[in-house]
């Protein structure tokens, strides 16, 4: 039986980028509608980059100062759904949030805040050898006409575990 813990990695990534409110509520604003991405994700740190592609749609709530994100993605011969929200509060650079994957792992909390112009996440997942819990750490950057996600296993060599580029 194959694990999930790619899927978390590639999900908190593809949706993380969206919490990030010190670049402004805005960017919240901004971020409502529809999205495509591509880029590379690894089910582990040390496995084989595999093709990602994604869309999104997402909803900006005012009043709650909330972004909730529905997406698709499929990697070679897997296709799947995802779900989540995030908030920011007034005046912090503070981001929060819970991401659930249908098909997969269920749900998982995610925290951040702002630094030095990027949105940096962390949170941990399970490594699909051990079972054990990873801490992963995410940055998200805008780009011309769009944004890209980079993550990455915290610890000893901050191995790469995907990078994914989004326009309209």
């Amino acid at each position: 039986m194959k694990s999930n813990a790619w899927k978390i990695a590639l999900l908190l990534a593809v949706s993380a980028f969206l919490m990030a409110p010190a670049f402004s509520n805005d960017l919240l604003k901004a971020m409502d509608g529809r999205w495509k991405g591509e880029g590379w994700a690894k089910r582990t740190a040390g496995g084989a980059r595999e093709v990602v592609r994604c869309r999104l749609a997402n909803s900006y709530f005012a009043g709650s100062r909330e972004l909730v994100i529905t997406g698709k993605c499929a990697v070679p011969g897997k296709k799947f759904d995802f779900n989540g929200a995030v908030s920011s509060r007034s005046g912090s650079d503070a981001i929060s949030g819970r991401w659930a994957n249908p098909f997969g792992f269920g749900s998982t909390a995610v925290a951040g805040r702002m630094q030095n112009g990027e949105a940096v996440l962390n949170f941990s997942a399970p490594d699909p050898v051990t079972k054990k819990d990873v801490e992963q750490q995410m940055t998200w950057q805008r780009t011309a006409g769009g944004f890209r996600i980079i993550s990455h296993a915290r610890g000893p060599g901050n191995k790469a575990l995907s990078n994914l580029s989004f326009r309209r």
